[in-house]
């Protein structure tokens, strides 16, 4: 190797080094801890890790560094230290002494837990309420955050039925994503991401199905999107005497966060960085 060669390659290790203190730097400072669960990346801490694992992932490829899972493993290392199990969450119980009748007991019950969930239910009805707003605006990974949190932070009064309420938006809002993805491969990642942190949720059995049936569409579109994208690569190599134009290049990159194990697409990063 040669001196140039050599400086070359020490100065994208640098950068290498650099960008994944600043991705190490971002999972640390984005990440949202909500106080009664497990903590999440919203949309817009999304976009931004989104653009770094991209700078991350050329330049251990133009290294010749098989990383294609560090950044992936890092965000769930901090998902991990964040994440909060409320399968045991205890249950309110109140016990009204010195009433006899029992019917009388539940009723006080319900109307104890009602006044105790008035906070809890304006603050749900206060997410839901953003929600709709960024819906009407076009933001709709915004509106997923604000649903997600009605969902998740919700433990009050007619609770199964709050939560059902604001899964109902969520699945809405995500379909309205998977369409949005429809000639967009960066859309498609982002609804990609998004069915993931869904599935990270505590779910009923139903909503878990659905969601699941959700990231099964996304990922059979990847792959077909994928597909296609070898043969549009390899047609632009061959008029392009071996090489890629910007656009196909651009493609390529999209393609391999889209699908990172890829063999051809990899093959083809291999080939265009010698």
């Amino acid at each position: 190797m040669n001196t140039f060669d050599y400086q070359v390659v020490s100065d994208l290790k640098n950068e290498l080094e650099a960008k994944k203190a600043e991705y190490l730097n971002l999972l640390q400072t984005l990440i949202v801890k909500p106080d009664k669960s497990s903590g999440y990346y919203p949309s817009s801490a999304q976009s931004k890790l989104y653009a770094v694992e991209g700078k991350i992932k050329m330049l251990a490829s133009s290294l010749g560094i098989d990383d294609n899972n560090w950044c992936k493993n890092e965000k769930d290392k901090i998902l991990q230290q964040y994440y909060v199990d409320n399968s045991a969450k205890k249950k309110k119980i109140y016990i009204a002494a010195g009433i006899g009748a029992v019917a009388v007991i539940i009723a006080l019950i319900i109307f104890i837990n009602y006044l105790s969930s008035l906070g809890d239910m304006q603050r749900f009805e206060e997410r839901i309420q953003s929600g709709d707003n960024f819906v009407s605006t076009g933001k709709l990974s915004n509106a997923i955050d604000s649903y997600t949190e009605a969902y998740k932070d919700y433990d009050g009064f007619k609770s199964s039925t709050y939560k059902q309420n604001a899964f109902a938006k969520i699945s809405a809002t995500t379909d309205k994503i998977i369409d949005n993805a429809d000639d967009d491969n960066s859309t498609l990642y982002i609804a990609l991401q998004i069915v993931n942190n869904l599935q990270t949720l505590n779910l009923e059995k139903d909503e878990q199905k659905i969601i699941t049936e959700k990231a099964n569409i996304i990922n059979s579109e990847i792959e077909k999107r994928v597909t296609k994208g070898h043969n549009t690569l390899i047609g632009n190599i061959s008029a392009n005497r071996g090489k890629l134009d910007e656009d196909s290049k651009k493609l390529l990159n999209e393609l391999l966060l889209l699908s990172p194990d890829d063999y051809w697409l990899n093959f083809i990063k291999n080939k265009e960085n010698e």
